[in-house]
This record gives C-alpha cells, structure tokens and sequence, in this order.
C-alpha cells in the first residue's frame, strides 16, 4: 500500500506539471469603438499571462496550495529530472503530510486538494474560497510549478530598466471573463498605462477579453499573443468526451517514472490508474468553466469545415456547432437541462466581439496586436463520431492550438502575423525564433 500511495504521489505530480505547461448570437459586449488617444503618465509595464492550469491557485481562507502544493524550494519544475530531486526532497522533508495529500487527490476525500477546485454543473465553484495565488516573493510568483519562470526572467533581464515586469496570476477554473475583470483590476490599482501584454494559450482569451473595453484598449501599446487559442481547441472536445484528459500522457510519464529507483512501477501501477480515472480529476474536467470556453468556436469550421463528422458525408456547421455541443452527455445536468459551462461557453464567444459601425470586430483586433501560432506539429483539428469517436490532426499547430486558431485564420506576413516551428509550451521559456519575434516586436519603435 506505502509503495501505491509513493507512486500516486510521483505520477500525479508529473502529471500537473506537465500539463501546466499545457488546457453565434449578436455580441453581449457592445462597447462603441473611440477615438480617445493612449492614456499619458503613469508607469510603463509588461504583463506575461499564463494560459490554463499555469497559474497557481491557493483557499484564502485555509491558506493550503492547490496547484503547486509542494512545500519545498523548486527553482525550476520544467525538467523532468529536476521534478524527479524535487518530488524525493518533498517525500524526505515532509513525507506525511505530503502522502495524506496525495492520498485525497487521488480519492474522493470532499476536503481533499481537487475537491477545493470543483464546480457545479452552472460552472460555480464549490469553494468560493479557492482563488489566485496573490503576488509575492516565492516561486509562485511564476506561476504554478514556477512554470512560466524563465521567460519572465528574460523579459526582466532584457526590459527591466524601461518597464515593470509582472507575471499576471489568475484563477484559470472561473469563467475567462472574471480572470479578464480581475486583469483590469490589477493594471488599474499600479496604474500600468502603457502596456504590452503577452498571452499565452487560455490568456489570449483574458487579454482579448480585457480588451473588449475601449477604456483599457488605450492602456495597451502592444498586445502579443502566443500559441493563444482564440478560435478554440479540438483538445477540450477530447477531454470532456473520454473524461480522462490526462490518459494520452500516461505512456510518457511511465518513462519518466523508470527514473525513479525507489518506486516499484510493477505493481499497483493498473489499479492506481483505474482509482484516478474514476476520481475527481474527471469531476474536475466536466465541470470546470474555461475547459468548455476553450471548445471550439464556429469561426473554426470555416477553416475545417468537416472538422466534426457525424457519418461519411455528414458534417457540422458553424450555424449547429452549438446544438451539436448542447446534445452531447457532458454539456447536460444529471437532472436535466443544460449546463450553465456551456451557455458561459456561447456567452463568451459572443463577448469577444465589438461593435464598429454595426460591424463585430475581434477585440484583439483594435490594438497593436501579433499573433504567434506553431505550425509543423501533429494537433487535432476534427473529431469522427460516425462509429467510434476519435480525434483526426494535421500537422498544421503546435500540438495543442491549430495555427488558424490562434491567428485568427490570418496568413502569416512577417509583420503582425507569425507562423513558428514550435510546441505549445515554448511560451515557458522563450527561445530560438519564437523568443526572436517577442523580442523584436517589444524593441520595435
């Protein structure tokens, strides 16, 4: 039992850092375009915000970790190896506590760790307690697992004398457009008003949505948008259809588990398996908000027009894309009716519009903004449901985001458009082209 409880504790781990550097009706958001110019004083800032499950998330009123729960100093969960000395560290230190943690994850214990993150079945959480981790000193500062450290490092190595540089932590299981409110807040109170936001996956949406006010568009100089699915993503389909979101990743985490010298992976590995696919981390997936608001949006379709066969010949459109959600065993409440997760879905992608002489223009669109996608690498981009579901890809992404997706369907120019060889990760740590095109456009007069 010990030698399952230490491999529930390894397995798990992995599997929240890994992922941590992974996740048409008239619009509801009518704000009239200005000619209002940039706002003048007040303090020049560039704002890194993270995409879902990378920011760390904290019960204000316990104070216990939610996320990134270990206790000890870790200067980078990145690397696998650097994982492995940081999970031996917790277990040496404060192995008892650590186990009962793990434990509760793992089971269905109502105060255990994941059970501070559910929701209901209308996308509201049960413990409205559980919030963003507030800025500090610590690691966390970089998000859960320190994930987004390396890049913020650089951006305060290369622009630390010109602009404050903040890494944004916010609640990544409430709807995007409260984590969008809470990012208004936190520009307002330092009073940041020339910006330059960099998203990353989910916090395209955030930055998109806080820009959907014409009073913070004129705070922003430049809004720059990296492997950002603002048409969605085919991998929030396959989470809430084979409910085991983190099943595909299994194989890899076996290989990283044969690092491990005191961990028999022989046995109880099936049965520990089998425990966390029916656990709360499926409760987690189905119900929390912002995995259906990044469900693929209609926009998509017109990219990938049989991107959901329901038989040979037969396809989705755009126009029934949210019938065809709402019919689905995931987006219905156990006694009936839809869940409110998938009318917050619709409501959002209204939201992210703006009306310009009665024309809807993409928020973003209204700024100095670039858009980053990754292209070369096997993404879904479709889903069979003729026999058996199953996902179809393309290489045309980065593994997670298709590039039209996270352009905006746009070609890429060399200007305001970027088309990179990368993996969703790489807004982590910044390098090779990618880091290239970031730091050209913040230098770029």
């Amino acid at each position: 039992m010990k030698k399952i409880r230490v491999l529930g504790i390894l397995l798990l781990t992995l599997i929240l850092a890994f992922c941590a550097t992974f996740s048409a009706c008239d619009p509801s958001v009518q704000n009239e375009v200005s000619d209002d110019g940039p706002l003048v004083g007040g303090t020049k800032a560039i704002i890194m915000v993270h995409g879902i499950l990378g920011g760390q998330l904290y019960n204000e009123e316990s104070g216990q970790y939610l996320w990134d729960f270990f206790t000890t100093d870790i200067d980078d969960c990145q690397d696998g190896s650097n994982l492995m000395n940081a999970v031996k560290k917790e277990l040496d230190e404060n192995a008892m506590d650590f186990i009962k943690i793990l434990n509760d994850i793992i089971g269905d214990e109502e105060d255990s760790v994941l059970a501070q993150m559910l929701s209901d079945e209308d996308g509201n959480l049960l413990y409205p307690t559980t919030v963003a981790y507030p800025d500090s000193d610590t690691r966390r500062r970089y998000g859960g697992f320190a994930a987004y450290k390396d890049t913020v490092l650089q951006l305060e190595e290369r622009y630390g004398e010109e602009y404050e540089v903040k890494f944004f932590n916010y609640n990544w299981l409430v709807d995007v457009r409260e984590a969008a409110l809470e990012l208004e807040k936190f520009i307002n109170e330092n009073n940041y008003t020339e910006i330059i936001l960099i998203s990353h996956s989910m916090g395209g949406l955030v930055t998109t949505s806080y820009l959907t006010k014409q009073q913070n568009r004129r705070r922003v100089a430049k809004n720059i948008l990296i492997c950002s699915p603002l048409y969605g993503s085919m991998y929030a389909v396959d989470a809430l259809e084979s409910h085991d979101y983190f099943g595909s990743y299994i194989e890899v985490f076996k290989s990283l588990l044969k690092l491990i010298t005191f961990a028999n992976i022989g046995n109880g590995l099936a049965e520990l398996l089998d425990r966390m696919k029916d656990s709360l981390l499926n409760k987690l997936i189905t119900n929390t908000t912002t995995v259906f608001q990044l469900l693929p949006s209609p926009e998509l379709i017109e990219y990938y027009p049989n991107m959901i066969a329901l038989s040979e010949d037969n396809y989705v459109t755009a126009d029934e894309l949210y019938s065809f959600y709402s019919k689905r065993v995931w987006a219905k409440k156990e006694e009936g009716g839809i869940k409110g997760t998938l009318v917050k879905y619709q409501e959002l992608r209204d939201s992210l519009y703006v009306i310009d002489n009665g024309e809807k223009i993409f928020a973003s669109e209204l700024v100095d903004s670039y858009y980053i996608g990754g292209i070369e690498h096997y993404t879904a981009y479709g889903a069979d449901y003729n026999k058996n579901y199953s996902m179809r890809y393309v290489p045309d992404g980065d593994g997670t985001v298709l590039y039209r997706s996270a352009t905006l369907g746009k070609d890429p120019d060399g200007e305001h458009v970027f088309a990179v060889d990368c993996s969703h990760g790489i807004a982590t740590s910044l390098s090779g082209e990618c880091a290239d095109i970031v730091f050209s456009i913040i230098e770029k007069k």
